[in-house]
């Protein structure tokens, strides 16, 4: 009887070792899965893990578990895991701007909202976009100016600044005046299209009109065609020569000074005595080191200096070391001479 009770001792003890030895509880790898290949029904001392990124993750190495002593072992860094895919940086859109509506970095999962300038409209696309692992939905949308639309079939009205498709550009202004000497302008004389593709007020009319007799018809003086000296337009010279008097149908071009955009046509023209139209030079935005200093930032590429950002350009700003924000990154657009400039505490 000995023998047989040494053979039931040694087969319990092999089957109490087996079971001490084995791994039980997989290893929780976040946004990660185990690979099939590395699947089994039980798992010993030796046995590998293997885990794979799940689609918009990725990982510097593969993550790896080890069983050991009925424990599992990362085999690489602890430092290692699945993140979030990055995405490359989203294309500007010409007279708009981009904003992070949903998440804090160009990651996986992150929507970005994209917004017309004043006096653009968007057309075309969705206005969001969204980061997925093979990069952004959708295309880049377009902003499209506003455009206001006037049909003037009045013979005793002279009308300047009208385009050849009865429509002007938001900013443009009208300009009128009475075909006739002896009639009265009733109405803003100067009517400019809105952000919203509305008129700034009414179009005029002329009225007021008399029979002029001999004596009083031989005092009107024919009325002039020439210009005067162009206006002064802020931020802006003249390209050429300036003049003390310009004919019918000359054209005065304008040059915004440096850091300065031009907004709109950069020419006028002169009209029956009259100048068309009114260039504008939009602003830049002034950050200076000091200002980043007290805020506790600094710019995220590039050596920190004093910034000339030109309007509708963009700056990225992050917290400098020890200092904290809510959200991150900072990516500020420069919208007429005005920035939000950021705040890490």
């Amino acid at each position: 009887m000995k023998p047989f009770h040494v053979f039931l001792c040694l087969t319990f003890w092999r089957c109490i070792n087996a079971v001490e030895t084995e791994c039980s509880r997989l290893p929780d790898v976040g946004n990660a899965d185990i690979l099939n290949s590395s699947l089994k029904t039980t798992y010993t001392d030796g046995d590998l893990l293997h885990f794979s990124c799940r689609a918009g993750y990725v990982s510097s190495r593969r993550i790896t578990f080890k069983c050991n002593d009925r424990h599992w072992t990362k085999t690489t860094s602890r430092n290692v895991k699945c993140s979030r895919k990055q995405c490359e940086l989203p294309e500007d859109i010409s007279n708009g701007y981009y904003n992070i509506v949903n998440g804090t970095d160009f990651v996986f999962g992150t929507v970005i909202k994209y917004t017309c300038n004043e006096g653009y409209m968007l057309v075309g696309r969705p206005d969001t976009r969204l980061c997925l692992s093979e990069g952004w939905s959708d295309r880049v949308p377009s902003c499209e100016v506003v455009k206001c639309w006037a049909e003037i079939k009045d013979d005793s009205m002279i009308v300047s600044g009208l385009g050849d498709d009865s429509s002007v550009n938001y900013g443009h202004v009208l300009h009128f005046k009475c075909a006739s000497s002896v009639q009265t302008l009733k109405g803003e004389p100067e009517v400019a299209c809105l952000s919203n593709g509305k008129w700034s007020s009414s179009f005029p009319k002329c009225g007021g009109t008399e029979y002029a007799t001999p004596e009083t018809t031989s005092h009107i003086k024919p009325q002039s065609l020439s210009c005067g000296p162009p206006p002064f337009i802020p931020h802006a010279d003249i390209k050429g020569l300036r003049k003390d008097k310009y004919k019918d149908g000359d054209m005065v071009e304008y040059q915004c000074m440096s850091y300065y955009e031009p907004f709109g046509r950069m020419s006028i023209k002169c009209n029956r005595g009259n100048w068309e139209n009114s260039p504008t030079c939009l602003e830049p935005c002034i950050v200076t080191l000091e200002e980043m200093e007290q805020r506790g930032i600094r710019l995220k590429y590039g050596k920190t200096r004093k910034l000339y950002v030109k309007d509708k350009d963009r700056v990225q700003f992050i917290c400098i070391y020890g200092k904290k924000a809510a959200y991150q990154p900072f990516i500020e657009h420069c919208n007429n001479g005005t920035m939000n400039i950021p705040s890490c505490q």
